[in-house]
């Protein structure tokens, strides 16, 4: 929800900087970067899952027991949450 206020408040600086545009261009903005928010999302859970995989067979290797193998997939889901929302700035819903 955050991330809908900073594209709506960014169209909103533009406008007070004097920096106008068509209503087209605002759409085609705000669409851009709704997909770019759900895609670069998606692309950070993809890659955190797919790290996950290996992190898990690499613990099952030695030996680990399933409340290790939760705790770890807990840690990386909230890790991938905080990765995509604060430093990524995309969707952190997508990407958990």
């Amino acid at each position: 929800m955050a991330l809908k206020k900073q594209l709506w408040h960014a169209q909103v600086q533009d406008m007070r900087n004097g920096l106008t545009a068509s209503g087209g261009e605002v759409l085609g903005n705000i669409v851009s970067k709704t997909l770019w928010l759900a895609v670069g999302g998606a692309l950070i859970g993809l890659g955190f899952g797919i790290v996950m995989r290996y992190i898990l067979r690499w613990m099952r290797h030695l030996g680990a027991g399933i409340e290790q193998q939760v705790a770890m997939t807990f840690a990386i889901g909230y890790l991938s949450y905080y990765t995509a929302n604060a430093p990524a700035h995309v969707s952190g819903a997508q990407g958990s």
